[in-house]
């Protein structure tokens, strides 16, 4: 299925020095050839020739190699000799480095973001307790008023990419741990969650709802009482093509991403754990 849209960082647009340098022709241009990047089987990545993609954007090869020479548009007519390498980040570490795109013959022209991005959506998640539609239920979740539960912690797999500024996602070597036993930092797991799931609403003011909330799930069961169960929480939802907005909007309606607020609801919180999402 085609994606309705795509992810768009007005923060890093403004911001790039190279795209600074672009003028709003260039820009334009560069819009349109993201959403040619967009459309392609291989995400973020066109196998055309240059003149290919010019024709396909109305445009001309030389203004094109104006945004091969200003940094932005990457890659190669003939041969790739620089492979596109991403380094996972995540506890303040850095993994294994990760080449998204080999060196090849070209034709190969690809959006380094984008190619980051998709990998960082097709592997958070993976080798986790949240592991989507082939993974096993969870227990169900107790209530509120009842004991942490004292079943053991599931087992954990090698650590997923995290996406940089676009996204992040845990580690195989765990390196959080909880305060004191039974006390939830909730300012941590919001601090945590902002620097996860930056693709969903960042919480910039938690009310005292929400920290109740938060409190209250970290107490449910010594599962959830680790920060990594939380970023590993995190960047599934921000993986997930429904909870993160990107599946297809039905009846109209527009797509839905969620928050903070909703993820640490107690009903919500229990459908996200116990994998309802993913159940067809």
């Amino acid at each position: 299925m085609t994606r309705p849209s795509f992810q768009f960082y007005p923060a890093d647009w403004q911001a790039n020095s190279n795209l600074r340098r672009c003028t709003h022709e260039e820009k334009g241009l560069w819009m349109d050839i993201l959403c040619l990047f967009h459309d392609q089987d291989d995400y973020g990545i066109c196998r055309w020739t240059l003149k290919e993609i010019a024709i396909a954007i109305n445009s001309t090869p030389k203004k094109l190699q104006k945004l091969i020479e200003k940094g932005i548009l990457k890659g190669a007519e003939k041969n790739l000799d620089v492979e596109f390498i991403y380094i996972p980040r995540s506890g303040r570490k850095d993994g294994e480095p990760v080449v998204l795109i080999p060196a090849q013959k070209g034709p190969i022209w690809f959006s380094s973001r984008m190619v980051r991005d998709e990998y960082v959506r097709g592997n958070a998640g993976k080798s986790t307790r949240f592991k989507g539609k082939d993974a096993e239920n969870l227990d169900i979740l107790p209530s509120d008023n009842d004991s942490p539960s004292s079943s053991p912690s599931r087992g954990q797999g090698e650590g997923k990419g995290d996406g940089s500024s676009s996204s992040s996602s845990s580690s195989s070597s765990k390196t959080h741990s909880p305060a004191k036993a039974g006390q939830c930092p909730v300012q941590q797991v919001i601090d945590l969650y902002n620097q996860t799931a930056n693709n969903l609403p960042q919480c910039r003011v938690a009310s005292d709802a929400m920290k109740k909330n938060i409190s209250s799930r970290w107490k449910q069961s010594v599962d959830f009482q680790t920060l990594d169960f939380w970023q590993e929480l995190f960047g599934y939802c921000e993986s997930h093509e429904f909870l993160s907005g990107r599946g297809e909007p039905r009846n109209g309606q527009k797509p839905f991403r969620v928050s903070l607020d909703w993820i640490v609801n107690a009903t919500n919180f229990a459908k996200i754990v116990n994998l309802n999402y993913d159940r067809t």
